[in-house]
């Protein structure tokens, strides 16, 4: 990252001077914009002051109230659908616009406080869930729900794991979800199906809350942090394929709450270093500081490798996209700190999670091996041959059955994904020039970039399995840059409400786009 960087200010001092005088001035200004280091003066000077509990159950008593009344909306359409009216063009999607315009204005508003952004975003997160429990509210209908729900079954009737299992033989050597299912199922009495329901209700609110965190962690600002966990329910995956009762949708919270445990761990080590708040006179002081620092650190580092224990038994694509996010990190943490790499966790986390993904994969009769190698291999062959011109490309907003979507349905993921591509040079932008010295931002800044690269795999037919499996990680960084790009753009000493309402409404549209894009199949296929 450090390279590119020097390339790029290299190529705008040299080209900048022969630019025409208007596009100087444009340069000049989102420059300015990028580097203002008061974009949050506001919003920090609020942060501070006490929080006001009665206007706050308000404000959450409110959006309560808000969003149950959405949902009985969606449902009335749903149940108009079902009897071949337009209950989804009148009344599922303008409730699902209301919901998020009101969601987005609310988080952007500079004065809203920590706690409701918390509130907002969980009551958010559940409310998209309970839309899709809304399809199906009584049993399981997509087809690696019904194959997990199998193997749920069958661990609560014979007790025993990694037995063959015909339709996913890869699923019992990885079975974290149906074992938490199993155990919740058995000590609660629910049924397997009403277990699965809540232990994938409960992981997608861990996963809004570490993703709070650790963005939180990294910009050092609750509203940015609300706005890039609002950002990533724009990820097409966060309605249907992450919240159905499958791996995936329980290994994305584990991975969240990796990254922030080792950022949180990153600046405890460094803060530990220099306790400038404690007199080294004061030597009894300094020794009980520094012996609860050792413990906090020791037991970080044992529940991350619990986490990691867990994601390796869970979903072994997230494990395998989480390896390599570490070792990218890894490396800028040790280009930045030649020294102290050795004494990091990060290098020892490393090589725990590939020992333990060695050691998963390499158990007898486990067909991970091949399958992980013939996907990556047959991917990259494959975008050979589109880029020679010698393959097809996947036809865009086409469903399953090969019938095309209404035209104003095609058109929102489209103009989701051009304001995506549109904001995402300005947020890695903004991202170089304010945390160009944190690891973990530059190696955001990496992913975010492979994010293109999944985008260009979306036109291989036949090998878009790799890239919907590494859309909702990839997802997490371009999030951070697109709230990053929104703080920057409009900061708040030049903000009014019309510009809130506006990048509302920009926020609202990409969310439907991200949402719609999901919802083409199960549109097309009558699942209403």
């Amino acid at each position: 990252m450090k390279l590119l960087t020097t390339y790029l200010v290299l190529v705008y001092t040299r080209c900048l001077p022969i630019c025409p005088r208007p596009l100087q001035r444009l340069i000049y200004v989102i420059d300015r914009r990028a580097c203002d280091p008061d974009a949050e003066k506001y919003f920090r000077r609020v942060r501070d002051l006490a929080i006001a509990w009665p206007l706050l159950l308000r404000n959450a008593c409110g959006l309560f109230l808000l969003y149950a009344s959405l949902l009985g909306v969606s449902a009335y359409g749903f149940a108009f659908s079902l009897h071949g009216g337009p209950g989804l063009e009148r009344y599922f999607f303008p409730a699902l616009a209301v919901m998020f315009f009101c969601s987005a204005w609310r988080l952007i508003w500079p004065a809203t406080s920590r706690a409701e952004r918390i509130v907002l975003l969980c009551l958010l997160g559940s409310s998209c869930y309970l839309l899709k429990i809304m399809i199906s509210p009584l049993h399981f209908s997509f087809a690696d729900e019904i194959l997990h729900w199998n193997t749920t079954n069958a661990l609560l009737k014979t007790g025993q794991l990694f037995q063959d299992h015909r339709p996913i033989p890869v699923s019992p050597y990885y079975a974290g979800l149906e074992i938490v299912t199993a155990a919740f199922s058995s000590l609660s009495g629910l049924s397997s199906f009403t277990s699965g329901l809540v232990v994938i209700g409960c992981s997608r609110l861990v996963l809004i809350l570490s993703l709070f965190l650790l963005n939180e962690q990294l910009f050092k600002s609750s509203r940015i942090a609300s706005l890039a966990t609002l950002f990533y329910m724009a990820n097409p995956h966060f309605f249907f394929f992450d919240a159905q009762y499958g791996s995936e949708s329980l290994a994305l919270p584990l991975i969240t709450l990796i990254l922030w445990l080792l950022e949180s761990h990153q600046i405890l080590s460094a803060a530990g270093l220099e306790p400038s708040k404690i007199s080294r006179s004061n030597v009894a002081l300094l020794v009980s500081y520094r012996k609860d620092l050792r413990q906090r650190l020791t037991g970080i580092v044992v529940l991350t490798i619990l986490l990691l224990l867990g994601l390796t038994f869970t979903h072994y694509a997230s494990d395998f996209f989480l390896i390599i996010f570490l070792f990218i990190w890894t490396l800028e943490y040790s280009w930045q700190h030649p020294g102290a790499i050795w004494r990091s966790s990060l290098l020892y986390i490393v090589l725990i999670a590939i020992i333990l993904a060695l050691i998963n994969a390499f158990l007898v009769m486990n067909p991970v091996r091949g399958g992980l190698f013939s996907l990556s291999g047959g991917t990259a062959h494959r975008l050979v041959v589109i880029v020679q011109g010698a393959g097809k490309t996947q036809p865009l907003f086409v469903g399953y059955s090969g019938r095309l979507p209404p035209p104003w349905l095609r058109f929102l993921p489209f103009a989701a994904q051009f304001l995506i591509m549109g904001c995402f040079p300005f947020g890695l932008f903004c991202l170089l020039k304010r945390h160009n010295q944190q690891a973990l931002g530059r190696a955001f800044g990496w992913a975010a970039l492979c994010y293109l690269l999944s985008q260009m795999l979306h036109f291989i037919g036949s090998s878009s399995e790799l890239t919907d499996q590494a859309m909702a990680f990839l997802f997490i960084p371009v999030a951070s840059l697109l709230a990053l790009a929104t703080v920057q753009l409009l900061p708040i000493h030049r903000l009014s409400k019309l510009q809130i309402t506006g990048m509302a409404a920009l926020i609202m549209l990409i969310l439907l786009g991200g949402a719609l894009s999901e919802w083409i199949n199960p549109i097309l296929q009558g699942h209403f």
